[in-house]
């Protein structure tokens, strides 16, 4: 698959999240894997709305990376609590690009 872009993430996917094209490179890279992970390996070419998935499941990857496997966390008196297991990320990742990608690109069967 092709890359997206960091201009295209800033200037027409209008994102504000990632702030360095380093790190959108980056993450850029790991959701193209997992675009076409969850694709099956069928995008032939690269439209709108999945370039939009790739910026998306980007954005996603950002806001994980940020918590660090912090569920929550308060101010008084200083209590944190972690993740017991990660299944949610992964949740999360697929549904910032199911919201954009095509239902027969993410369809299990033949």
């Amino acid at each position: 698959m092709e890359k997206v872009g960091f201009d295209y993430y800033k200037n027409v996917f209008l994102g504000s999240e990632i702030t360095s094209q380093k790190t959108f490179e980056k993450l850029e890279r790991y959701a193209l894997s997992y675009i076409d992970k969850i694709t099956f390996g069928r995008i032939t070419y690269m439209s709108e709305s999945i370039k939009c998935a790739v910026c998306s499941v980007c954005e996603a990857l950002f806001k994980q990376n940020a918590r660090s496997g912090i569920k929550q966390e308060t101010n008084d008196s200083y209590s944190v609590t972690y993740l017991e297991n990660s299944s949610g990320e992964f949740s999360d990742l697929y549904m910032s690009a199911s919201v954009f990608l095509p239902s027969e690109l993410l369809y299990k069967g033949i």
